[in-house]
């Protein structure tokens, strides 16, 4: 590849997405190859069909060379906040006299902030919330200015061993040098909520097919993260069984119908699947797609009852990943369940600006600019968040 191109594999719930990119001008890309592979996706278990899976990421990954013409030697993957454990640590160290806090001073704290092992998983990315120092002064980067302490309100994402290994093992396999692992949630949160939000608190659903993710963001790091194999698709799974309809005719379905709507009685959402044709009558399925969401919106009122920060209580959710972009008022329903404003986040980019891109060039954009800052000032930059 090209001194400023990365690759990257973007791993979500249903399907994997390979891409080779650069930075282009105003926060834009320079895509070089892009491929999407469907597989049969994860559960709490794990990869449900790991060779399946192992097929995917192959096909994405040569399918993305071929066209791209080039050979990837490097890939950095987006690990989904299901393989993801988030550690939050607060450590203070003492500085002599008053001094200028150091690059070496967030190393220290990053260091002691997380000393032991941890158990089933690796450390791949750390950042902060934020720092204080000694006239308690809240602050994102702390280099530079003099004080008699330095506090730090510390992040760790833990992948889990079982990702990297099956991850390792089909890329590494397959000839590619090195792997590196970086967590979806962490990016997203960087590159889709400007800092200005992430100054306070700003609370980031990712809803994909099969799988969500809840974070509760603040400044230059994660505060709180839970995940659960309940997604979109769950919605139209669970009730072709209820209607005795085939699943992509169920889907269809959903897609035709709006939450927010009201029919005459009797109106009926109709489909055509395999030349047959099925009809549920509209507010119906209407009363049972608002059950389902209901599911999700349980989940979420747990989530923010677990948080330990409360004020989260009066920031709206932003939320992005697609997978309810189907059902037309899913937002507005899960807005109304909750008596909490629910905004649609997606990228600000001509031709991209959808949900279900969120990820993919969230990762990609954290990767560039990784590979902009280099190795040795990566690994000082790091502790101030990768931006």
């Amino acid at each position: 590849m090209s001194r400023k191109s990365v690759a990257v594999l973007d791993v979500r719930s249903s399907q994997v997405t390979a891409v080779i990119g650069e930075a282009g001008v105003n926060r834009t890309f320079i895509f070089r190859g892009s491929y999407t592979q469907e597989y049969s996706g994860y559960d709490e278990e794990g990869f449900i069909d790991e060779e399946d899976f192992a097929s995917a990421v192959l096909s994405a990954v040569a399918e993305v060379e071929h066209r791209s013409m080039e050979k990837i030697k490097e890939i950095v993957v987006g690990v989904p906040g299901d393989f993801i454990e988030l550690l939050t640590k607060r450590y203070l160290i003492s500085l002599q006299s008053g001094r200028k806090i150091t690059a070496g001073d967030i190393a220290t704290l990053y260091q002691n902030g997380l000393k032991d092992k941890v158990d089933g998983g690796e450390v791949i990315r750390r950042s902060n919330m934020y720092f204080i120092t000694s006239d308690k002064r809240r602050i994102i980067n702390p280099v530079g200015l003099r004080s008699d302490s330095l506090e730090g309100f510390l992040c760790y994402f833990v992948c889990k061993d079982y990702f990297m290994r099956t991850l390792d093992k089909i890329l590494l396999g397959y000839g590619i040098r090195k792997v590196t692992y970086m967590p979806i949630s962490y990016a997203e949160a960087m590159y889709l909520i400007d800092s200005e939000a992430r100054d306070g608190y700003a609370v980031l659903l990712d809803v994909d097919s099969l799988s969500h993710t809840f974070s509760v963001v603040c400044g230059n790091g994660i505060l709180y993260q839970r995940s659960a194999c309940e997604g979109g698709d769950h919605i139209a799974a669970r009730l072709y069984e209820r209607f005795s309809v085939p699943y992509y005719a169920m889907k269809d379905m959903l897609s035709k119908i709006n939450l927010s709507g009201r029919d005459i009685p009797g109106t009926e959402v109709e489909t055509y699947y395999e030349r047959q044709l099925y009809k549920i009558d509209a507010e119906r399925l209407r009363t049972a797609i608002k059950e389902e969401l209901d599911i999700l919106c349980e989940r979420i009122n747990a989530y923010l009852e677990e948080c330990p920060e409360r004020t989260i209580s009066y920031r709206p959710i932003l939320m992005t990943g697609g997978g309810l972009s189907y059902i037309r008022g899913a937002q507005e329903h899960i807005s109304k369940r909750l008596n909490k404003v629910v905004e649609v986040l997606s990228p600000s980019l001509p031709y991209y600006s959808k949900e279900s891109q969120s990820s993919l060039l969230s990762v990609l954009d954290m990767a560039i600019k990784d590979k902009q800052k280099g190795s040795i000032v990566y690994k000082i930059l790091n502790g101030f968040g990768g931006n």
